[in-house]
């Protein structure tokens, strides 16, 4: 934030206001995270004890832990960013930073499974490029809103696109013993499912759909659920 206010006169203001758009973001992401996630609310010391590390193991991690797919994305938001004027070291902090709004996901798998938060985050992104996760997150953010139970049922299938993915991606590390993550989602993948080919099937044709709306994106989300309640 400091260094967004230190542009003051060496980039257009848009830009500043951009670039704190993008930590509002993030910050909003994870307060919907915490406030959503089972159990008591965490003391603020206690979530920081808990996350803080683990997201800052992810982010020094980046791009290295992201497919090829996601990588042209963050590239191409980095270059964004330089272009804009915008120092190369705060470039790459924007250009990293939507990547941790799946953070807290990413650092729970990992205290469950007893892994490293860089390795379940190599999972968790090779399973979201293969299935087009990140697609339908895209998707239910462009939904309209046009009040507040829409605003309600928009939030409500990024959580629970959100759930399926943290819930498949524990499943899969789950198995496969000592092999690295990767090729524990790899081996997943590959596996004679009929769950798994309907799936890709039905994404696939989704692919295909000029713009899509709450009911169809509500049943992509159930068809993951259906797919990680296959095991």
């Amino acid at each position: 934030w400091a260094q967004i206010d230190a542009l003051d006169g060496k980039v257009p203001e848009s830009v500043q206001v951009d670039a704190l758009q993008v930590i509002w973001h993030l910050l909003r992401s994870l307060s919907r995270w915490l406030l959503s996630r089972p159990g008591k609310m965490p003391e603020i010391t206690t979530a920081m004890a808990r996350y803080s590390d683990g997201l800052k193991a992810v982010r020094a991690a980046v791009p290295g832990v992201m497919t090829a797919a996601r990588r042209e994305v963050y590239a191409a938001r980095l270059n964004e960013w330089k272009g804009k004027g915008v120092p190369a070291a705060l470039a790459e902090q924007l250009a990293a930073l939507p990547v941790l709004e799946f953070g807290c996901d990413i650092v729970e798998i990992a205290l469950a499974r007893k892994l490293s938060p860089v390795e379940v985050a190599k999972a968790y992104f090779a399973l979201g490029t293969a299935l087009n996760i990140p697609w339908l997150y895209e998707q239910v953010e462009q939904l309209p809103v046009d009040g507040r139970w829409q605003a309600l049922a928009r939030g409500s299938l990024r959580d629970e696109l959100a759930s399926q993915a943290r819930t498949l991606v524990s499943q899969i590390l789950g198995d496969g013993g000592k092999k690295p993550s990767d090729a524990k989602v790899e081996t997943w993948l590959k596996r004679d499912d009929a769950s798994l080919r309907f799936t890709q099937t039905m994404f696939a044709d989704l692919l295909t759909q000029k713009s899509l709306d709450y009911p169809t994106l509500s049943v992509a989300v159930r068809r993951l659920a259906q797919l990680a309640a296959a095991g």
